[in-house]
C-alpha cells in the first residue's frame, strides 16, 4: 500500500508538470471503528469476516482524470481495501490494489455521452457511487447481496443522451461483458454479455427543490447459461442548500432492486428489497440520517452463500462535515432476521464510527 501511494504521488506530480494536459488528482481516506455482537469467530476461529471489529484503514481511493481535448476526457480510479483469508489456521491480512474505473469519456453530439471502458453500470443510483460517498458507512441491503461487494461494475460500453423536453430526460444504454466480479451473471460463454437501459427525469422546482425519478432494467446470461435479470426502480428528493456544498438541506430517497435467476429445472431464486433514507442538516454543519431498508431472498441457489431469510435494519445516525473535504459520522444499526444465523442469532446490534478525509480536485460528495 506505501509503494502504491508514493507511486500515486510521483505520477500525480509529473502529471501536474506536464503542460499539455491538465490532469486532476485526488485521494481519499476512509478510517472506520466497528463494533458488532455478530463475530464469525465465535463459531470458528479460522473463519474469515471481511467486516472486523476495531479500527481500520476501510479503504484508500486514488483517481487521476483529464481533459484529452475539448471532446474526449479520461479517468483512472483505484482503491485499496483490507482483505482476509484463513490458512486452516489463523487469519492474515492483505491489501490488493483494485482498478475500480478506468475508462474514456467523448462527446461527439451536444448532451450526449458516449463512455468506453471499466465503469460503474447505471442500475438505479447508489451503485453508481463509491465507498466514500456513501450516505451511510455501508451499502443498502439490496446493494450488497443482490449486486455483489462491489456492485454492478464491468467493462463495456455506455451512451447517454438527453431528451429535449420542458424536463431533463436523460436515458443511458449500456452493454458489460457480465464477467469477473458481476457473478450473478458471468455466464462460461465469452460472447455472453449484459444489457441494461436506465431512464431518469429530473424535475426543477421553485426554491432550490429538486425531484429525480428513474427506472433501470438489466438482463444477462448467468453461469448455468439461463437468464438473469435486475429490475430497478429509485426517486430523490433535495430541498435547500446545505453548509456543505457538495449537498441539500434536505434529501430523501427511496430505491427498489429485484434480481431473479434462473436455472433449468429449478425454481427461480428471487430476490428483491427496498432502502429509502434522508438527511436532515439541523444546524450547520450537522445533520442527522436515518435508514430503513429490507431485503428477502427466496429458493435460493446456494443457501450456504446467500440463505432464504428476511432482512430488515433501522439505521440512525448523526454527521458532521467539518468542510466539503473533511466529514465524520456516528452510526448505530439494528439488523433483524427472520431466521437466525448460524451464531445462533437473529439481531445484529452494530456502533460505527468513520471519519472521511479527501484531498484534490474530486472531494466527497454527501449522497
Amino acid at each position: 500500500m506505501h509503494i502504491f501511494t508514493a507511486l500515486f504521488l510521483v505520477l500525480s506530480i509529473s502529471l501536474s508538470s506536464w503542460g499539455a494536459v491538465n490532469w486532476e488528482a485526488s485521494a481519499h481516506g476512509l478510517f472506520l471503528i466497528r463494533q458488532s455482537n455478530f463475530h464469525k469467530e465465535d463459531v470458528d476461529p479460522t473463519n474469515v469476516d471481511q467486516t472486523p471489529n476495531g479500527l481500520n484503514l476501510r479503504e484508500a481511493e486514488f483517481q487521476l482524470a483529464s481533459k484529452i481535448d475539448d471532446r474526449h476526457r479520461l479517468s483512472f480510479l483505484f482503491a485499496v481495501a483490507p482483505e482476509y483469508e484463513s490458512d486452516g489456521v489463523s487469519i492474515h491480512e492483505h491489501w490488493p490494489i483494485e482498478i475500480e474505473e478506468a475508462y474514456s469519456e467523448s462527446e461527439f453530439v451536444t448532451d450526449t455521452t458516449f463512455r468506453l471502458g471499466k465503469f460503474k453500470a447505471a442500475l438505479g443510483k447508489h451503485n453508481r457511487l463509491h465507498t466514500h460517498d456513501y450516505l451511510f458507512v455501508d451499502a443498502p441491503l439490496i446493494n450488497s447481496y443482490l449486486l455483489g461487494e462491489h456492485g454492478l461494475n464491468d467493462v463495456g460500453a455506455s451512451f447517454s443522451f438527453y431528451i429535449p423536453s420542458s424536463w431533463s430526460n436523460e436515458v443511458t444504454l449500456q452493454y458489460i461483458r457480465g464477467k469477473g466480479e458481476n457473478e450473478f451473471f458471468n455466464s462460461p460463454s465469452r460472447s455472453a454479455g449484459v444489457g441494461l437501459v436506465n431512464w431518469s427525469h429530473l424535475f426543477t422546482m421553485e426554491d432550490a427543490k429538486t425531484l429525480e425519478i428513474g427506472v433501470s432494467y438489466a438482463a444477462g446470461e448467468n453461469g448455468f447459461r439461463q437468464p438473469t435479470t435486475y429490475t430497478g426502480a429509485d426517486l430523490t428528493f433535495e430541498s435547500g442548500t446545505a453548509s456543505d456544498e457538495h449537498s441539500a438541506k434536505l434529501i430523501w430517497a427511496v430505491e427498489y432492486i429485484q434480481r431473479i435467476r434462473q436455472q433449468k429445472d429449478i425454481e427461480d431464486e428471487k430476490g428483491s428489497g427496498v432502502a429509502t433514507w434522508i438527511q436532515y442538516e439541523v444546524i450547520p454543519a450537522w445533520a442527522l440520517l436515518y435508514r430503513y431498508d429490507d431485503l428477502k431472498i427466496d429458493h435460493s441457489f446456494d443457501i450456504t452463500a446467500m440463505p432464504d431469510n428476511k432482512w430488515q435494519r433501522h439505521s440512525v445516525g448523526i454527521k458532521y462535515f467539518y468542510r466539503p473535504s473533511i466529514s465524520y459520522r456516528l452510526e448505530l444499526n439494528q439488523t433483524k432476521m427472520e431466521q437466525a444465523n448460524v451464531n445462533g442469532k437473529d439481531m445484529e446490534n452494530a456502533i460505527l464510527i468513520q471519519a472521511n478525509f479527501s484531498i484534490g480536485s474530486h472531494e466527497g460528495h454527501s449522497h
